[in-house]
């Protein structure tokens, strides 16, 4: 129990020293975060706060190897594999230290992470089965690696995405130490209890510089560090006792930005966005918008996420029976609080789901049809059967007007028009249409002409634009068929010299 307490004021004493000089060197090597855009805060801010962090925990752990207890032999039975975890820990450090001063692109990043994850699964540091005696035993087998990596990359890219308020993440990834810590002690594992809490008691000292109002910013060094460290150290700990409480605690401890990270990765892919673009609708962003200042918004937060480490701490302690009751009761927790706070906008997803599965929809229906119009074509000799075919198009694209437009065979070019007896434009937006002009050649002596068509938007531009597409490809098809009009016998010749080609005028009118 000394062991434990020293390793955790010890941790605090050297964080909270380390921090203001990190600080003043954040700011000699331009690691600063400019007001602006996303960002809350309205000053300049240094950052790289996890090398504050680094160095409580780092000096801890060496203290502890010169200790010469029952942890320190613990250390050096399993010396690699810690030091391996360690390593890869100081790697994402140095990652997001670089992404704090130059700058790294999101995609590197999470290469690099799972990177790293498969390093720690190829040293078996594997979440290989969960068991809850008398409940249920899951073995995972090969899936192992896959299930790991994204335990890994998925904890870890969550701390991140949560750091957007003073004293977020930092606080956070501290509550979560705490449940992780206790089931260590409560499974024997002193080596990894020591590492929860000399975390914990580097995060502690962290915050006091860092809750609101902020003198330095966590940083990607920082938010990287922590999520790697907690994650690896979950799965170490499952590895020594294999039982699903040993992932359920820290599950529940990260729910809040686990739910965070969720909902961003779901609410982008709706979108039709990259996951990896950034936006202002996090939880912390939605409190901020509903009135709350950073402080209380953070509390709250902090709040929600106490109540399910709590969860997690009493399954540590009860009856394996009631482990399940209590981790459903935790998540209902954090999804009751995400939905009461904006979190989960669940009505607005549902709505983006239906959009997105009508526009596919429409999508494969617009390319089922010109598929099928193509193969037609190379069976039309004459204008005549190619504006029949062209009618039916028009019918089936649903378009509110087509023509065909042949100066030089017709004096009216209403006599190659399709327009649809009610045009389907909604009233309050009469212009809703998209408008094109394909121009094209019949042959290499052929006469000119040019396909006009309005394409009603309806809400779907996407689809509207398809048509289009689909349209311009048509013709391509139709000039390179010889046909002939009525009046001539003769068709037109049918290659098609490179400088016509078939360009597309587009407007929206």
């Amino acid at each position: 129990m000394k062991t434990y307490i020293g390793a955790f004021l010890l941790s605090m004493f050297i964080s909270a020293l380390a921090t203001p000089l990190v600080v003043r060197w954040a700011a000699r090597v331009g690691a600063l975060d400019s007001p602006g855009g996303r960002r809350i805060h309205s000053k300049v801010m240094p950052r790289l706060g996890g090398l504050a962090i680094l160095m409580g925990f780092m000096g801890t752990a060496i203290a502890i190897w010169f200790l010469g207890n029952q942890v320190s032999n613990l250390i050096y039975q399993d010396t690699f594999r810690l030091l391996m975890v360690l390593a890869a820990a100081v790697t994402m450090l140095a990652v997001g230290s670089i992404d704090d001063i130059r700058g790294l692109a999101a995609k590197h990043k999470l290469l690099v992470e799972i990177v790293l994850a498969l390093v720690l699964c190829a040293l078996d540091i594997r979440i290989t089965y969960l068991q809850l005696p008398g409940v249920f035993e899951i073995h995972f087998g090969l899936w192992s690696w896959p299930l790991t990596v994204l335990w890994i990359v998925g904890i870890t890219n969550a701390m991140n995405l949560v750091d957007g308020l003073d004293g977020l993440a930092a606080g956070i990834a501290a509550i979560a130490c705490a449940p992780i810590a206790v089931f260590a002690i409560a499974s024997g594992q002193m080596l990894a209890a020591c590492v929860m809490l000399s975390l914990l008691g580097a995060l502690l000292g962290f915050l006091i510089y860092n809750f609101n109002p902020a003198k330095i910013f966590l940083g990607d060094s920082g938010s990287l560090f922590i999520g790697f460290l907690l994650a690896s150290t979950s799965v170490y700990c499952s590895i020594k006792a294999p039982l699903a409480v040993g992932l359920a605690a820290p599950l529940l401890a990260l729910g809040v930005p686990l739910f965070d990270t969720f909902s961003s990765i779901i609410r982008r892919f709706l979108e039709r966005r990259s996951i990896f673009c950034p936006d202002s609708g996090h939880l912390h962003h939605r409190l901020i918008q509903l009135g709350l200042t950073q402080r209380r918004a953070v509390l709250l937060m902090y709040a929600a996420t106490l109540a399910a480490a709590a969860a997690g701490m009493v399954m540590v302690f009860a009856k394996q029976s009631s482990a399940v009751p209590l981790f459903a009761g935790g998540i209902i927790v954090l999804v009751v609080f995400f939905r009461l706070h904006g979190g989960l906008r669940i009505r607005r997803n549902l709505t983006l789901i239906k959009s997105n599965l009508d526009r596919q929809r429409e999508l494969r229906r617009t390319k089922r049809i010109s598929d099928n119009l193509q193969v037609r074509v190379s069976h039309v000799s004459s204008v005549n059967e190619l504006w029949t075919l062209f009618e039916d198009l028009a019918q089936q694209f649903d378009l509110n007007v087509l023509e065909l437009q042949l100066p030089h065979l017709s004096q009216s070019t209403d006599y190659y028009r399709y327009q649809l007896p009610s045009p389907q434009i909604p009233p309050e937006a009469p212009c809703d249409n998209l408008t094109v002009r394909i121009p094209f050649r019949l042959g290499t002596t052929g006469p000119d002409g040019e396909l006009y068509a309005e394409v009603p938007i309806h809400g779907n531009a996407e689809a509207a634009a398809g048509k289009v597409q689909h349209l311009s490809r048509l013709m391509d098809c139709v000039c390179a068929r010889p046909l002939f009009p009525a009046e001539q016998p003769e068709p037109f010749d049918t290659p098609i010299p490179q400088e016509v080609q078939t360009p597309e005028v587009i407007s929206v009118g």
